[in-house]
């Protein structure tokens, strides 16, 4: 459930915010927003909303939750990829859309791509 706010459930996005840490570390020009909920594989956040007149809860990637929110939806077959490299990051303006392709082309640019299929990341 969540949490009860003045009698009633607290939107989304306030419950969102409450799990952020806006003064991260400067990676870029700008800090991260480290997400501090819960989190799964490599350290992405995770996030669960309800569904607007159901019953039911979505869970997502905390990063793709607030980029849809803030900049809009991730087209089919692409992916939320992170300027940063920080996982855990949820700020929209350190992410970019991109293919699975040009996200394994940034990883090695920066050198953070290890040869192997098993090493190939999931985003």
């Amino acid at each position: 459930m969540s949490p009860s706010y003045r009698g009633g459930r607290v939107p989304s996005l306030e419950r969102f915010m409450m799990k952020v840490n806006v003064d991260g570390p400067m990676i870029l020009d700008t800090p991260c927003w480290v997400w501090t909920g819960a989190t799964f594989y490599k350290g992405y956040g995770n996030f669960s909303y309800p569904v607007e007149g159901q019953k039911s809860w979505v869970n997502v990637g905390a990063h793709r939750y607030l980029w849809a929110l803030s900049v809009g939806p991730i087209p089919a077959g692409m992916k939320l990829c992170h300027k940063c490299d920080n996982p855990p990051c949820v700020r929209p303006s350190h992410m970019f859309v991109g293919t699975q392709k040009q996200n394994l082309e940034d990883m090695t640019r920066k050198g953070r791509r290890r040869n192997g299929k098993e090493n190939d990341p999931v985003s």
